[in-house]
C-alpha cells in the first residue's frame, strides 16, 4: 500500500477525531439515557436475525457470508432519504451519482456507462426488482419508499449460487416493516434548498392488522429541480464553457404495499406490490448532454405471492410466484441535440413471471438441507430507437426493428448447512458450522451456468469469529446489451454473441468484541472476474460502440469495520483499501494491464449518532474520504485519443461530510410523535465530481439544506 499524503492524514484525523470526542463525551455525560434512540445494542445488532445470507434465520456473527446490517433506527437518525443513501455508508460500496440515477460499485469494479448498479443483485424481501430489460437497478427514491424499510442486508461477494443471475458481486436484500398489532400510521413532508437545488417529498405509511389479514401500505414523492449545474470540463478542454442546466427536474415515485393472509399457523400467505417510476430530464445524459429535451420515463412494477406451508418443526416449504412489467413512459423521449424539430423515442419492455419452489428440512436444531427449483420467462420487447418529428413520423434507426423474444431460465440449487460442534452458551451459535451450496441454470439465449460456494465459520466466544469464504458468481447480459439499435451515429448496439461475466472471489473475515461496547472486523478479500462485458470505442472498420466479454479483472482488498456503541450513544468507521487490475487488448490485440476505472483505491466512511435525551434532541455526524478515481475510459480517449489506454487522467480526492439535529419524542395527544429534523448535506460545501462519459466530468451536489417533518399517529 502506499504511503497517504499529508493531506489524506489530516482528513483521517479529522474522521478519528469526531469519533474519538463522540466516545469521550458519551462516557462521561449524564445527559445520555438508557431509553436508546436505536433501540438496539451492540449485542442486539450483531445478533440480529438475517435471512439472506441463506435464505433461512441465522446471526451476522454466523452467516457464511460478508455482510452488514442498516436498521430502520439507523435510517430515521440519519436521514437518509433512499437506498442508495444508506448503502454510500458501507464499506466497498462505492456511489456514483449522474442525476439520472445511482451506481454503485463494488471492491474496485463498476458497471461503467449506463451500469445503473447492475453489478449487484438488489432484492425487497427476497424478489429482485432490477429491471428485465436492462438489469438496472433503481436505488434512488423511486425504488421503494424509505419508510416501508425495516433493515437492509448488505452482502459484499458472490450469491449466484443461491440466487442465481446477477448476484454477482453483491447482494442488497431490503426487508420492509412487519404488522403491528394496532393500526399506525405515519405522514411526512421535507423541503430541500441549497445552491442550483431545490426539492420538496411527500410519505405516508399506514400498518395494521384486523383478525388474520395484515397490512402494510406506503407511498413516497419527490421533486427536485437541479437547474444552473455547469459540466466539468475534461483537463486541457474547454468544450463547455457557460452552459448549464436548464429545468432539470426529477420526479421518483415509489409505491409499495403488502397483504398477508394467517391461514393457520402452519400457512401464510402473503402478496406484495412495488411500483417504482423514475422521472427524470437527464442534462446529463452521456448522449446528449444540455440539450434540455431529454425526458427519461420508466416503470417498473412487481406483483409477488408467497405461500408458507410448515409441515412440522423440522420441514417448510415456500411458493413464490412474482409477475413484472416494465416499460418506458409516455413522456420518454432522447434528444442529442437542441432541436426541438426532431428526437429519438424507443420501444423496450418486459413482461415477466417467475416461479420459486424451495423445501427446507431441519437435520437438527440448526443444521438443515435447502433443495429450491425455479423458472422464469420473460417476454421481452426488445429495445429498437426511432428518429421521431414532431408529426408523429417514426422511423426505426439503422433500419432496425426488433420484435418479441422469450428469455427462460431454469434453475435449481442445494444448499447444505452443516454445525458440527456444541452450541455456545447464548444457544444462538455454534463453534463450528460449515455451508456449501451449488446451482445450475439453464437459459435459451446465453450460455448456461454452474456456481457454487463453501463457508467455514468459527465462533470463538458469543461475539468473536472467523469466516473462510469461497464461491462463485455470474451476471447474465441483459437483452439490450444483447439486442439494441444505435441511439444516434455511431451510437452503442448491442451484441449477441455475449457471454455471461463471471467471477471467483475469496474471502477471509474476523471479527471480535474487543471490549464491552466496541466491535472490530476486517475482511480480505480476492475477486478473479472473466468476461467482463466493456464498451469497445469504434476502430478500423467498425463505426459503432458495441459491448464485448473483453475484459479480465484480479481485484485484491481489505475491509476493516468497527462499531462503538454505549447507552443511547453509537458510532461506526470502516476503512476500505483495493487493488483492481484489469487485463485488456490494445488494437495489435497485445495484452496490456491497467488499474480499474471510476473506482477509488481508498475509502474511510464514519458516523457518530449522540442523542441528548433531556432535551430530547438527537445529533448525528457523518464523514467520508473518497481517493482519486481514474475517468472513465470514454473521456480518456477524449483526453488522449492516441494513447487513451495507458494516459489517462483521475478526478480529485475529496472529502464530504453530512450533519443533522432531530427532535425525539415530542408526543401529540396520545401516542402520536411529531418529529422535525434539519440535515445538512456536504456541510463544508466541498466541490467536487463523479466521472462522466461524454466530454465532461459530472458535478457533485453543493451544500442542500433539507428540513423534514413527519407525524405518526
Amino acid at each position: 500500500m502506499q504511503i497517504l499524503h499529508w493531506t489524506v492524514m489530516k482528513k483521517l484525523l479529522l474522521i478519528v477525531s469526531i469519533l474519538v470526542s463522540g466516545m469521550l463525551n458519551a462516557q462521561n455525560s449524564d445527559s445520555l439515557s438508557l431509553d436508546s434512540l436505536l433501540n438496539m445494542s451492540l449485542s442486539d445488532l450483531l445478533n440480529v436475525r438475517i435471512i439472506s445470507a441463506t435464505q433461512t434465520p441465522q446471526t451476522v456473527l454466523n452467516a457464511p457470508s460478508i455482510i452488514t446490517i442498516i436498521t430502520k433506527n439507523q435510517i430515521d437518525n440519519r436521514g437518509y432519504k433512499s437506498v442508495a443513501e444508506a448503502l454510500g455508508s458501507i464499506a466497498g460500496l462505492d456511489v456514483i451519482y449522474d442525476y439520472m440515477g445511482y451506481n454503485i460499485g463494488v471492491r474496485g469494479v463498476n458497471a461503467g456507462m449506463r451500469g445503473s448498479s447492475r453489478i449487484l443483485k438488489i432484492m425487497i424481501n427476497g424478489h429482485a426488482v432490477a429491471s428485465k430489460s436492462g438489469s438496472e437497478n433503481f436505488t434512488g427514491s423511486e425504488l421503494i419508499p424509505i419508510n416501508a424499510v425495516e433493515r437492509i442486508e448488505i452482502i459484499r461477494g458472490p450469491g449466484s449460487a443461491l440466487y442465481g443471475a446477477n448476484a454477482f458481486l453483491g447482494v442488497i436484500n431490503i426487508i420492509t416493516k412487519s404488522a403491528t398489532a394496532e393500526t399506525q400510521g405515519a405522514v411526512g413532508i421535507s423541503g430541500a434548498w441549497g445552491s442550483n437545488y431545490r426539492s420538496q417529498m411527500y410519505e405516508m405509511m399506514f400498518q395494521g392488522s384486523s383478525k388474520k389479514i395484515e397490512y402494510l401500505i406506503s407511498g413516497q414523492y419527490a421533486f427536485a429541480d437541479r437547474s444552473g449545474l455547469s459540466p466539468v470540463n475534461i483537463p486541457g478542454q474547454q468544450i463547455f464553457k457557460s452552459g448549464k442546466t436548464v429545468n432539470d427536474i426529477s420526479q421518483p415515485l415509489s409505491l409499495f404495499a403488502q397483504f398477508s393472509y394467517v391461514i393457520s399457523k402452519e400457512d401464510l400467505l402473503r402478496l406484495e406490490f412495488n411500483h417504482q417510476n423514475m422521472n427524470t430530464s437527464g442534462e446529463f445524459s452521456d448522449w446528449g448532454v444540455l440539450t434540455h429535451n431529454n425526458q427519461i420515463q420508466i416503470s417498473n412494477t412487481f406483483l409477488a405471492t408467497k405461500y408458507t406451508k410448515k409441515f412440522n418443526h423440522r420441514l417448510q416449504s415456500d411458493i413464490d410466484i412474482v409477475l413484472s412489467n416494465v416499460k418506458p413512459g409516455k413522456n420518454d423521449k432522447l434528444d442529442n441535440d437542441t432541436n426541438t424539430n426532431d428526437y429519438i423515442t424507443r420501444n423496450f419492455g418486459c413482461s415477466g413471471i417467475d416461479l420459486v419452489a424451495k423445501t427446507n428440512f431441519k437435520i437438527s436444531k440448526q443444521s438443515n438441507i435447502t433443495f429450491g427449483i425455479d423458472f422464469s420467462n420473460d417476454l421481452q420487447n426488445l429495445q429498437t430507437y426511432y428518429y421521431a418529428n414532431n408529426s408523429g413520423v417514426k422511423t426505426p434507426q439503422q433500419g432496425i426493428n426488433y420484435g418479441d423474444t422469450s428469455f427462460i431460465n431454469t434453475g435449481s440449487f442445494l444448499q447444505s448447512i452443516m454445525y458440527l460442534s456444541d452450541y455456545l452458551e447464548n444457544k444462538h451459535l455454534s463453534k463450528i458450522s460449515l455451508t456449501a451450496g451449488l446451482r445450475f441454470d439453464y437459459q435459451n439465449i446465453y450460455k448456461d451456468a454452474f456456481n457454487y460456494r463453501l463457508g467455514l465459520v468459527y465462533n470463538f466466544s458469543e461475539f468473536s469469529f472467523i469466516k473462510l469464504l469461497h464461491g462463485t458468481s455470474y451476471k447474465a447480459p441483459s437483452s439490450i446489451q444483447l439486442f439494441t439499435n444505435q441511439m444516434i451515429s455511431g451510437g452503442i448496439i448491442g451484441n449477441s454473441q455475449l457471454k455471461p461475466e463471471n467471477a471467483r472471489t475469496t474471502e477471509l473475515a474476523f471479527g471480535i468484541k474487543i471490549m464491552r461496547n466496541l466491535n472490530f472486523n476486517t475482511t480480505l478479500f480476492l475477486n478473479n472476474i472473466q468476461n467482463k462485458v466493456e464498451l469497445i470505442l469504434p476502430y478500423g472498420t467498425i463505426t459503432n460502440v458495441t459491448y464485448g466479454n473483453v475484459a479480465r479483472i484480479q481485484s485484491a482488498g481489505t475491509e476493516i469495520e468497527w462499531i462503538y456503541s454505549v447507552k443511547s450513544f453509537f458510532s461506526y468507521f470502516n476503512f476500505s483499501y483495493q487493488r483492481s487490475i484489469i487485463e485488456k487488448e490494445n488494437l495489435e490485440k497485445d495484452k496490456i494491464l491497467l488499474k480499474t476505472e471510476l473506482y477509488p483505491d481508498l475509502m474511510l466512511k464514519g458516523g457518530v449518532n449522540l442523542p441528548i435525551s433531556k432535551l430530547k434532541i438527537n445529533f448525528n455526524i457523518e464523514a467520508q474520504y473518497i481517493s482519486k478515481r481514474i475517468a472513465s475510459q470514454q473521456n480518456s480517449y477524449i483526453y488522449d485519443p492516441i494513447n487513451f489506454r495507458i494516459n489517462r487522467y483521475a478526478l480529485n480526492d475529496y472529502f464530504v461530510c453530512n450533519g443533522s439535529v432531530s427532535t425525539k419524542d415530542i408526543k401529540i395527544l396520545k401516542n402520536n410523535i411529531l418529529k422535525f429534523q434539519l440535515k445538512v448535506f456536504n456541510l463544508l460545501d466541498k466541490k467536487y465530481s463523479f466521472p462522466g462519459f461524454s466530454n465532461y466530468d459530472i458535478p457533485a451536489p453543493g451544500r442542500i439544506f433539507d428540513l423534514s417533518l413527519s407525524f405518526q399517529f
